[in-house]
């Protein structure tokens, strides 16, 4: 014979077998001697904190939940302070906007900027460390996507007009050294010999370039000549990208 407490449906169920009662409550068993059958408030004892056990539960994931968007929140705003902090040190020729990060791999990410607020394809994107790290490629109204400047892919299709910070005699082109497999300057001229290990690299802008002036990207880690022997080549290192913990960018606005 099975009897169900019509107070607490679907908590558990109850079974009389041989004087022995059997509470089948949550998926687990629990057996009684015939002794107790007639207290009946134990088994809805035993379900009411069933019950509140279940709904402490809740609460406390609850909890959780709302000390992890708390703690996400403050970081965010750390973030932010640290954004505004970092403006303030860009160059001042260009004019900003600061964007959230979507997704990242690789060799790209998706920025929470589009169309409807002006952003254009080609412009650059810097990290909050002040850095060149990538060129917006494409936008929606709502979002843009963004190839990062230290993908092999980038570099192999798209050479970088650069020059050393501070010398404006010391030209060249940051490209993809596929014999050596890094990024590197190449066609610096003969006579230039400016260049030194540390010295810091930076867009050199111009009529012939796509990319804005003064734009730091990296350092000279090495001197030495390209894979033919003719030409001087610079070894280019950049600095880290967009550590999983950074959530903002600058776009130079165009």
């Amino acid at each position: 014979m099975y009897i169900r407490n019509s107070t607490r449906k679907g908590i558990f169920t109850t079974s009389i077998v041989s004087g022995i009662i059997i509470i089948i409550l949550g998926g687990v068993f629990f057996v009684f001697k015939d002794k107790i059958m007639s207290d009946y408030s134990l088994i809805k004892g035993i379900a009411s904190t069933y019950k509140e056990n279940k709904q402490l539960r809740k609460i406390y994931a609850d909890q959780a939940i709302l000390n992890i968007s708390s703690s996400q929140l403050e970081f965010e705003n750390e973030q932010l302070e640290k954004a505004k902090a970092a403006m303030e040190k860009l160059p001042q020729a260009y004019s900003y906007s600061v964007a959230r990060i979507l997704n990242k791999s690789a060799s790209s990410l998706t920025i929470d900027l589009g169309e409807q607020d002006r952003i254009q394809k080609g412009s650059a994107i810097l990290s909050l460390n002040r850095y060149f790290v990538g060129i917006i490629t494409k936008t929606t109204k709502h979002t843009a996507t963004v190839e990062l400047i230290n993908s092999q892919s980038f570099l192999e299709e798209s050479g970088i007009s650069v020059k050393v910070k501070g010398r404006s005699d010391s030209f060249g082109v940051l490209e993809y050294d596929f014999t050596q497999h890094r990024p590197a300057i190449n066609f610096i001229p003969e006579e230039n010999h400016s260049i030194a290990v540390n010295d810091v690299v930076e867009t050199a802008g111009g009529d012939s370039s796509k990319y804005p002036q003064g734009l730091t990207i990296g350092k000279v880690a090495g001197i030495g000549v390209t894979s033919m022997g003719k030409t001087r080549q610079a070894v280019v290192t950049f600095p880290p990208f967009l550590i999983e913990s950074e959530f903002f960018v600058f776009v130079v606005n165009k």
